[in-house]
């Protein structure tokens, strides 16, 4: 059986916030995540190779939750964007084999770093 909320019915997104509702949750209270809408906007002070792990980890967490519910991420959608004073480390994160893109200038980020 599929689940999902077809696009343009007026209900959409009180029923997609009611099943987004328990990702947070899902995820565990230590992972910072900002819900807005359809958007999960993924945050984290980057200052080591295990920050980086870290995030990591809450990524595929967010994929374990995605294939829990039966539902795809739009990879192409989802970017990585960071913010440094000084050296920045480089980072990559990865959904399932691919890599996520980054981006330097952005209207909407997907993951920050």
């Amino acid at each position: 059986m599929h689940m999902f909320v077809r696009a343009g019915i007026v209900g959409r997104p009180i029923l997609f916030q009611i099943h987004i509702n328990d990702l947070p949750e899902f995820c565990g209270v230590d992972h910072k995540i900002y819900l807005y809408a359809d958007d999960a906007k993924l945050y984290n002070t980057i200052t080591s190779k295990e920050d980086q792990l870290y995030l990591q980890q809450f990524i595929n967490r967010i994929k374990e939750w995605c294939n829990k519910w039966l539902l795809k991420l739009n990879i192409s959608k989802c970017k990585t964007v960071s913010y440094c004073m000084n050296n920045m480390i480089d980072t990559e994160y990865f959904i399932n084999d691919g890599c996520i893109d980054h981006e330097i200038n952005c209207k909407n980020w997907s993951f920050i770093t």
